[in-house]
């Protein structure tokens, strides 16, 4: 009977909308994100260009760095990514150092762009996103900034 159970649970969760590739009800929008981010004096630029879907330009002030960062909601509407470029060419970058980083900063991604750029950056799954998330993830942003420094600011 318990095996049933879990069984029925499982599949109910599986086939909920969410599961199905839904936005959820609670998910924010780009405008959304733009107060947010100005609620938490980050003073974003919608850089996109005419017609595409907003993409938000601040930057991200830590101990020692200014990084400019890049904040949007993604295609689906599922997902909140915050990124920012640390280094325009990573062919001399040291790749042990930034696989062994990734595992010193996770959930936040490291990751060399197919031109070249040495990219971090962090999605946060778009429900019940609000001003303290997005605080929060900022301020792990500004942490993994200065723990990967030794990597990207030579």
């Amino acid at each position: 009977m318990a095996a049933a159970c879990v069984a029925l649970l499982v599949s109910a969760v599986a086939l909920s909308p969410n599961a199905r590739g839904q936005v959820a009800t609670d998910a924010i929008d780009g405008p959304a994100l733009a107060k947010i981010l100005t609620d938490l004096k980050m003073e974003p630029k919608n850089i996109a260009e005419e017609g595409e879907k907003p993409l938000f330009a601040f930057d991200i002030k830590t101990e020692k760095f200014n990084v400019p960062m890049v904040a949007e909601v993604s295609s689906s509407g599922r997902y909140i990514w915050l990124t920012c470029t640390l280094k325009e060419d990573a062919r001399t970058s040291d790749s042990m150092s930034i696989l062994r980083a990734i595992g010193d900063i996770q959930p936040t991604h490291l990751w060399v762009t197919k031109s070249n750029r040495l990219k971090m950056g962090l999605s946060i799954d778009n429900r019940g996103v609000n001003a303290t998330v997005v605080k929060f993830v900022l301020d792990k942003l500004a942490d993994d900034l200065e723990k990967t420094s030794s990597i990207w600011a030579r």
